[in-house]
């Protein structure tokens, strides 16, 4: 048939094979399995079917389309999520840290809300990148001693 290139008749005998996979294939679907299979067969197709099978073609090309464009859409949502947790979840071994050190430390402490639970952190966490968890500024620089001439 005329107009259908040979890369696009490849995705059209994939698309067929798919669609005979299917339980419940919509009806455009099944009139382009049997549109196309009939092609394939060599029986002559109508002015007709040969304008339905070229668009019907191209509307499966779209939907492959879109739905690849959906599965790469919640694979970003599903990445994010999937750091939001990440996130939460070192929040609350460093909030279980700082906790043991104050039932250790035997210290009497009574946390009247978050503020109070973040200035306890501030004097706790060292590394930048868990001071960020908690939106706390870095701590400033400490020279390095083995950088220090001995003198101080």
């Amino acid at each position: 048939m005329s107009g259908i290139s040979d890369k696009m008749a490849a995705f059209a005998v994939e698309r067929v094979a798919y669609i005979s996979k299917l339980k419940n294939p919509t009806e455009q679907q099944t009139m382009f399995a049997e549109l196309w299979r009939k092609r394939e067969s060599g029986a002559a197709l109508t002015a007709a079917e040969t304008r339905a099978v070229k668009t019907l073609l191209a509307a499966e090309k779209a939907a492959e389309k879109s739905a690849a464009a959906a599965r790469a859409a919640r694979r970003i949502l599903n990445a994010e999520k999937e750091e939001a947790r990440k996130r939460e979840t070192r929040q609350k071994i460093l909030l279980g840290a700082l906790c043991m050190k104050l039932i250790n430390e035997r210290r009497d402490f009574t946390a009247n809300g978050w503020a109070d639970w973040k200035r306890e952190l501030d004097g706790f966490l060292t590394k930048a990148a868990d001071r960020a968890l908690f939106d706390l500024p870095p701590l400033a620089e400490q020279p390095d001693p083995a950088e220090s001439d001995g003198l101080f």
